[in-house]
């Protein structure tokens, strides 16, 4: 599986990835005859996905990097199955120099991306109220 930030194919797919999960709002309000619920669809907005690896090249990290300081911190972020609009919240990694001047390389790089929607979702929300 390749995997895409931006127009960028990563060059070394994260070792691990948090695996978004849908999550669901649900208010209860109390009335003074009991309580009025409301709910809406499930969404994956504001999901928090965090990549990580044990290594990778400087030249990538240069490229992820340049990715998360542009001035549009919208990306799309694309698997095989799904394309996720994304923010770039968070990298880092431990900067490590060989003695090959040519090759340094980043450790334990940690990427977090924040899930805004995915390409195709739609942007309406559904509102059920429910009375005693």
């Amino acid at each position: 599986m390749v995997m895409r930030l931006g127009g960028y194919n990563f060059v070394w797919n994260p070792d691990t990835v948090t695996i978004p999960e849908m999550k669901k709002s649900v208010s209860r309000l109390e009335t003074y005859q009991g309580s009025a619920i409301f709910q809406w669809e499930s969404f994956l907005e504001g999901t928090l996905v965090g990549l990580w690896w044990e290594w990778m090249s400087e030249a990538q990290y240069e490229v992820l990097r340049n990715q998360y300081l542009s001035l549009d911190p919208r990306k799309w972020i694309a698997s095989q199955h799904e394309a996720f609009i994304v923010y770039v919240t968070s990298l880092g990694g431990k900067y490590i120099e060989t003695g090959l001047d040519e090759f340094p390389y980043r450790l334990d790089v940690q990427m977090t991306l924040d899930l805004r929607s995915t390409v195709s979702a739609s942007t309406t929300t559904t509102t059920t109220t429910t009375a005693p």
